[in-house]
């Protein structure tokens, strides 16, 4: 599914469940699928447990985009 889909596909449940865009989070080990999403007001997350590229890490860091460095913060976070 493309970035695009993604986002429009969030702000169609925004629109049909009332669900805020704050309350969607997009979580991904490439930062380029994370910009966009940021831009428009989701929460994100860049993932650093599996084989993450230090450029990406980089530019998480510019953009101010937090980074899970374990995958049961996911459960502690979101509980999943």
């Amino acid at each position: 599914m493309s970035l695009l889909v993604c986002i429009a596909s969030a702000k169609q449940s925004e629109e049909n469940t009332g669900c805020l865009c704050n309350n969607i989070v997009f979580i991904d080990d490439n930062i380029t699928h994370l910009l966009e999403p940021a831009a428009n007001g989701y929460k994100v997350f860049l993932t650093s447990w599996g084989p993450t590229i230090s450029e990406f890490i980089d530019l998480a860091n510019k953009h101010k985009i937090p980074i899970l460095e374990d995958s049961k913060i996911l459960i502690d976070k979101f509980g999943v």
